[in-house]
């Protein structure tokens, strides 16, 4: 993946949610088997932007039966029971952390968003790209991988011309199929695996990364032009 972002990004407030249609992404994610695509790097352009977005559905509800997909499931972040109890996780509340705590910076702090575009092109959205310039200084980039395979990445940065590249410690935080699974039969039918956001911290920024099989990955670090 290559992304090159701009520095004239539109300033908007990070809160509870930011992320735009969150409910979809984790559909996509959990329930649809996409196809398999061909390996290689992804090239990604990171341009401005002007959108806001919050995300709610925090109360926990019980489950409901979906007859035509034939599973249980709901929109909130939990798996309830009919008394409203709640029995476990479920896969939104990882990505809503990995969205609020990894991605975004805690807070409501101005945030610049930029927009991103991949070599994928637009008939082929198997892998989507979403970056943060953070009130901290540090650029965070989110990664939606849809694919059933493993992708290989590169990150670099635009900035008015100038190429730049993640330096010094990059984190890594990753939620997907390797980290959480659930079948949908019900609320007394609890995940497996169930091991929560997996972190990580790399030293080589400009290098290549792996972006797991369905999957949401926060690469976030400083940047600086490259020499």
């Amino acid at each position: 993946m290559k992304l090159a972002a701009k520095e004239f990004p539109t300033i908007v407030r990070a809160r509870c949610a930011i992320l735009l249609g969150i409910v979809a992404l984790l559909i996509a994610i959990s329930y649809s088997a996409a196809p398999a695509a061909a390996d290689g790097i992804v090239a990604i352009h990171v341009d401005a932007i002007h959108r806001v977005a919050t995300y709610y559905q925090g109360e926990p509800e019980p489950l409901d039966f979906n007859r035509r997909c034939g599973t249980w499931g709901v929109y909130n972040p939990y798996i309830v029971d009919d008394s409203f109890n709640v029995r476990a996780k479920g896969a939104a509340y990882y990505a809503l952390q990995l969205l609020t705590q990894q991605w975004a910076l805690p807070g409501d702090r101005p945030h610049g968003v930029h927009p991103v575009t991949t070599s994928l092109g637009e008939n082929k959205r198997l892998l989507t790209a979403y970056a943060l310039k953070r009130p901290d200084g540090i650029w965070s980039v989110l990664i939606v991988n849809k694919d059933g395979i493993a992708r290989p990445v590169t990150v670099d940065f635009n900035r008015g011309g100038a190429p730049a590249n993640f330096t010094g410690a990059v984190d890594v935080v990753t939620f997907g199929r390797e980290q959480y699974g659930w079948a949908g039969h019900g609320p007394a039918d609890l995940p497996s695996p169930d091991s929560g956001l997996k972190r990580s911290t790399r030293m080589d920024g400009a290098g290549t990364y792996v972006v797991a099989p369905e999957s949401l990955t926060v690469i976030r670090g400083a940047i600086e032009i490259a020499p």
